[in-house]
């Protein structure tokens, strides 16, 4: 095929094989989002309580995790307490908090699929994070599969913050879930569960327009014989005229319930199915779980039906933040540590605060429950495993019910038995080394003495 040929100049230093290939058809163009940011919005978090809680907890949840800042490496990583990165994220800009910023960051990524930050500068120095919705801003595709530029448009007009082709450095960062269908942008958690959001929306409108037209069931029309029509049947005219009625007056969620008038002969005649023969209220919660599932949220934090997957609560709100809370949190992290921290320094970088969230407390006794009964570690290695500080004499291997040093083992002699004439006081203190109390030790030494 001669269109593979049609190559445009690509920069050496980020060149790649397939890279041509990606923006070939799409080279300084705009790239919208795939799917209207206002249309997930509206339907997935506006009109759908279980996407829209399942959202809600996500975001408070990793919004509520305290950031730490280290430097240095992992074997020698030093946190750092006072930095003005720290008072950037406490405060990204005048009208946000740090707890503000950063759930609409996750919402918004949860939301759209991605999400975009803007950096303003004074100098070389981050002043104010800013977070941007997907529909505002686009896309436009360079050379090597990298940005040109991304175009921030609003009622004011439109910005373009382009991109460094060699370092690739911008102050507009488009942190993006991954898109099998879209190079240039992401995929929102909310498409792969569309059909179910759509189910629940609209099980959640009929159950509402049959209420207010009197909870009636559907049925049927019968045409009934008469002296004008003995054979009950109806003309093709009079039979396209019902059924165009009934489509427009009687279909879907909106004319659930609604009142039919009859003429001619015509009976209508309702049906009466039971909730086992609909399945109607397991179609809902079904619906509900999948939901739950695409954004990766435990149906039972919900108060959704049928999850059995966890003993109880506690172990659901692990499962939720090492499953789906953390790994956000990490992604985003990455990100900025990626992108902000480099500003400061090449051994800056973010991490979260594992102490800060009480639902993990559950993984954290089990561990130290299984490093209890490790005879293979030495203290510190069990205590840096457990997160604490290794202390003065500590690199040595317990073992033992009397947990003892591993090199002293063998070398604590065994209490002697005391002869038969020795004193009393020896033979009662042979057996308190042998594990009897003192009024124990006493007892047998009367009987034994007399």
């Amino acid at each position: 095929m001669s269109w593979f040929q049609k190559t445009p100049p690509i920069v050496q230093q980020k060149a790649s094989a397939a890279a041509s290939l990606i923006v070939q058809y799409v080279l300084g163009r705009p790239q919208h989002n795939r799917r209207s940011y206002q249309q997930l919005s509206r339907e997935v978090y506006s009109q759908n309580v279980i996407a829209n809680q399942c959202i809600r907890k996500i975001a408070i949840a990793a919004a509520g995790v305290d950031l730490k800042l280290f430097r240095g490496g992992d074997n020698n990583r030093a946190q750092v307490d006072n930095h003005p990165v720290l008072d950037l994220l406490y405060r990204p800009n005048l009208m946000q908090g740090d707890d503000a910023f950063f759930r609409a960051l996750y919402s918004t990524f949860l939301l759209g699929g991605e999400v975009f930050l803007e950096r303003t500068m004074i100098g070389k120095t981050p002043k104010e994070l800013y977070v941007h919705a997907p529909d505002l801003v686009t896309v436009v595709p360079g050379a090597g599969a990298i940005p040109a530029a991304y175009e921030y448009t609003t009622g004011a007009g439109k910005r373009a913050f382009p991109m460094d082709k060699i370092t690739g450095k911008c102050d507009m960062l488009h942190i993006k879930d991954y898109s099998p269908m879209d190079y240039w942008r992401g995929m929102s958690q909310a498409e792969p569960a569309a059909y179910s959001i759509d189910q629940h929306n609209e099980a959640s409108a009929w159950n509402y327009a049959l209420l207010q037209n009197g909870a009636r069931p559907s049925g049927a029309l019968i045409v009934t014989p008469s002296d004008a029509n003995p054979s009950a049947t109806l003309s093709d005219k009079q039979f396209e005229a019902l059924r165009s009625q009934i489509k427009d007056s009687m279909s879907g969620g909106d004319n659930a319930g609604k009142p039919l008038l009859l003429e001619g002969g015509l009976e209508w005649k309702e049906f009466s199915l039971s909730p086992k023969d609909m399945d109607y209220i397991e179609s809902v919660n079904s619906a509900a779980r999948n939901i739950a599932l695409a954004f990766g949220v435990p149906p039972i934090l919900l108060g959704i039906p049928g999850d059995s997957t966890f003993n109880n609560l506690r172990e659901a709100n692990l499962a939720f933040y090492e499953g789906t809370v953390l790994p956000l949190i990490y992604y985003v992290l990455a990100e900025f540590n990626h992108w902000l921290l480099p500003l400061y320094g090449t051994d800056f970088y973010l991490d979260c605060d594992k102490d800060s969230i009480p639902a993990l407390t559950l993984r954290k006794e089990e561990t130290r429950a299984s490093l209890k009964q490790t005879d293979w570690m030495t203290v510190n290695e069990k205590r840096k495993a457990d997160g604490l500080d290794a202390i003065e004499g500590g690199d040595v291997v317990l073992v033992g019910s009397g947990q003892v040093p591993l090199d002293q083992v063998g070398m604590v002699p065994e209490p002697q038995i005391p002869p038969v004439d020795a004193p009393k006081a020896d033979y009662e203190a042979y057996l308190i080394k042998g594990g009897m109390t003192e009024a124990q030790a006493k007892s047998v030494v009367e009987l034994i003495y007399g």
